[in-house]
């Protein structure tokens, strides 16, 4: 016959072991939930521009930009720097100045004077990409080919109509000044969600990933940018790319 003490300890065995299944269901449980929850973050941060109507990801970004709402409400309003000046081109500058776009040589004497005055950088929110169509090149060109082919030869104004044409390439003045302030410089570009290919954009990706958090983590293949345009279609500056990234990435 069993004692009263055997028998209280056969009462025990029981609840012991109900109470480390319940431990282990829950440690499970707590496994799984933190496995899906690192699988979603890490698909979603890989693949932030890819979201479907609908589907987990886009209940994550709809959360997550929640969380950025609350985030900025409880940071309240920023200082901003008072080490940035805007360089407005409205509608008093353009009573000054004369309609826009300006001509190339202009833009050249706004980056040499500005820098001139101690900014440390200059960052344009525009593009370049197509000819200045301020230039005077093409009369000028025309008339040094006038004289070229005319059996007129007077070397002085050949000269003077050589160096005028020099001056006449806005373009190549524009590029020459890009060249000497290019550490000061940061260039815009359009960007699209899908490659384009070519030397110039695998260039600029490259440099967008070397300097930028995502490479610590993702391969390049993830980036949904890639440079369809810039700056060097027509200023056809820089040539190299590789030598001169400074100009373009910050």
């Amino acid at each position: 016959m069993k004692s009263p003490n055997e028998k209280r300890a056969l009462k025990r065995k029981p609840r012991l072991s109900q109470f480390t299944s319940l431990t282990i269901s829950t440690y499970a449980l707590g496994l799984v939930v933190t496995f899906l929850v690192v699988y979603t973050a890490i698909d979603f941060y890989r693949h932030p521009n890819e979201i479907e109507k609908g589907s987990l990801r886009s209940y994550v970004r709809s959360a997550h930009e929640k969380t950025i709402d609350l985030r900025l409400l409880d940071r309240g309003p920023a200082q901003g720097s008072n080490q940035i000046a805007i360089l407005a081109i409205d509608d008093e500058t353009l009573r000054l100045e004369g309609r826009w776009p300006w001509p190339r040589e202009k833009t050249a004497r706004l980056i040499d004077r500005t820098l001139m005055y101690g900014a440390k950088s200059v960052s344009f929110d525009m593009v370049f990409s197509e000819p200045d169509n301020n230039s005077a090149l093409p009369a000028v060109s025309r008339l040094e080919k006038v004289l070229r082919d005319s059996k007129l030869k007077n070397k002085t104004l050949s000269d003077a109509l050589s160096e005028e044409v020099s001056k006449a390439d806005a373009d190549k003045v524009f590029a020459t000044t890009i060249r000497a302030h290019q550490d000061s410089l940061v260039m815009g570009s359009f960007y699209m969600h899908e490659m384009s290919g070519g030397k110039a954009s695998d260039l600029c990706l490259d440099a967008y990933y070397s300097r930028t958090y995502p490479s610590r983590y993702w391969k390049k293949e993830a980036l949904p940018f890639s440079v369809v345009d810039g700056p060097l279609s027509q200023l056809n500056y820089p040539r190299n790319l590789e030598d001169h990234l400074n100009g373009y990435f910050t």
